[in-house]
């Protein structure tokens, strides 16, 4: 299988899992609020919620992907050392400028679908509104 229908299978299971999110928004929604709100509205707060969270894991997935966690991830991985075998002296342990080295030598995944996805989906909430208030 080449690269690029790799890519194109992400992407598909990308949207298809906002989909799915999205339709279980919607039927909590519904069977919730029916009689208080219009099913453009619970539509329209499916797709934002599914937007909201799309969009905030691809910006953490962005931001990881730039070394934005390494601080966190690298002292996680010192106490878990420590509790594991506790501390020796003379010991040889990977310094923080190595852990991050190491880090961005790996290949990183990319966030764009799930970015796009929350950015599609955000802006079918945003055209719902104005068909909700109509």
């Amino acid at each position: 299988m080449g690269e690029r229908t790799k890519k194109i299978i992400k992407w598909c299971v990308t949207f298809a899992f906002a989909t799915l999110l999205t339709l279980l928004f919607y039927a909590y929604n519904n069977s919730v609020y029916k009689a208080v709100k219009s099913q453009a509205t619970i539509w329209c707060d499916a797709f934002f919620c599914t937007a909201v969270l799309y969009l905030a894991a691809g910006g953490f997935a962005l931001v990881s992907k730039h070394g934005g966690f390494n601080s966190f991830t690298f002292a996680a991985k010192k106490i878990g050392e420590v509790f594991k075998r506790g501390k020796k002296d003379g010991e040889d342990s990977q310094t923080y400028y190595e852990y991050s080295q190491e880090k961005q030598s790996k290949p990183k995944t990319s966030a764009l679908g799930v970015l796009v996805t929350g950015a599609v989906f955000l802006a079918v909430s945003v055209v719902l509104v104005f068909i909700s208030q109509t």
